[in-house]
């Protein structure tokens, strides 16, 4: 008993758990499909995943913290050059951060889930 027990944690632990939610044309053919992967290693977090249909459409998916990291980054950049109050900087900043940190920094499946940025690890 204790060794499979010991053999279960081992085996969870080399598992990345996938959850992949889809929407469908009513909401009782909306849901989610769970599935476990390999680890790719202990070193390394997903930031991109790329889905694949049939008809070799690919579909996109980054990492949402990432995402907001990079934006916030490259509109800073142009407001500096753009606006000189400093006032005004700051006011658009904050505007501009706090909509994209609404849709970009939370679990949009709203589980409740902590979300990692993947530049603070």
């Amino acid at each position: 008993m204790a060794d499979n027990k010991a053999n279960a944690l081992k085996e969870a632990k080399n598992q990345y758990q996938l959850k992949v939610y889809y929407d469908g044309p009513s909401p009782a053919e909306s849901g989610f499909v769970t599935t476990n992967l390999e680890a790719l290693d202990n070193k390394h977090i997903p930031w991109l995943i790329k889905f694949y249909t049939k008809d070799g459409v690919c579909h996109q998916f980054a990492d949402t913290l990432g995402t907001y990291r990079r934006i916030s980054q490259d509109l800073s950049e142009v407001l500096d050059a753009v606006i000189v109050n400093n006032k005004q900087r700051e006011a658009v900043d904050k505007i501009i951060s706090k909509i994209l940190l609404e849709y970009l920094g939370r679990d949009m499946a709203g589980e409740k889930d902590s979300l990692l940025d993947p530049c603070e690890y």
